[in-house]
């Protein structure tokens, strides 16, 4: 859902470059756009071994973010399976060439933590649940490609979240739902048995 974009790094000689030239010669993998997010906090995701921007986000995403985040660590307090993770968390979906992408909210179940830990790395695979929560300058087909791909690497459910309508699709490998409004359930089977929501109150409605 971002455009791309290139960066740069130091030239030997003094002069400022952009800090991905040292990658414009292979191909970029998931710990490079973390490296470079360190050294110069720039955020990127990466697509078939390019870095790609991840544009800054405004406050009706951040919070949906935390509304979202909300309901579902409500629902984990008494159901503990899992991490609830924000802040567009990088997870590897491909490898040679490597496809990185950021979920705006994830869960994970715990065994598929290494040790039930959290890795300062990026998530090996896709989460459990993802959340998108989806702009008006998001491309359709952009968005459609996005979901393909958080399916095809293991993604049980995913929810599209679009704050200017108060709607929420839900994506399964089966198909999709229609928008769900209001007072509509939203569940999140397989990911989350058991889990059920208004749409509403992914919303803070």
């Amino acid at each position: 859902m971002r455009a791309a974009e290139r960066e740069t790094a130091a030239d030997p000689r003094g002069e400022r470059r952009n800090p991905e030239v040292t990658i414009e010669t292979r191909r970029a993998t998931a710990e490079d756009a973390l490296d470079l997010y360190a050294r110069t906090d720039l955020r990127r995701e990466v697509v078939q071994g390019e870095l790609r921007e991840m544009a800054p986000t405004g406050l009706e995403h951040g919070a949906t973010e935390t509304e979202v985040a909300f309901v579902l660590r409500s629902f984990l307090s008494n159901h503990p399976i899992g991490w609830v993770i924000t802040g567009e968390v990088l997870c590897r979906l491909r490898r040679d060439p490597d496809t990185a992408r950021a979920a705006d909210v994830a869960f994970i179940r715990w065994e598929r933590l290494l040790e039930g830990r959290l890795s300062p790395g990026p998530f090996e695979g896709a989460p459990d649940l993802v959340v998108e929560i989806v702009s008006p300058n998001d491309g359709a087909s952009d968005v459609q490609r996005e979901v393909s791909e958080w399916l095809e690497a293991g993604a049980a459910v995913v929810w599209l979240l679009f704050p200017a309508s108060h709607g929420v699709v839900i994506w399964r490998s089966s198909g999709s739902s229609p928008e769900l409004r209001g007072e509509s359930e939203v569940d999140a089977e397989p990911a989350l048995p058991g889990f059920r929501c208004r749409a509403r109150d992914l919303f803070g409605d």
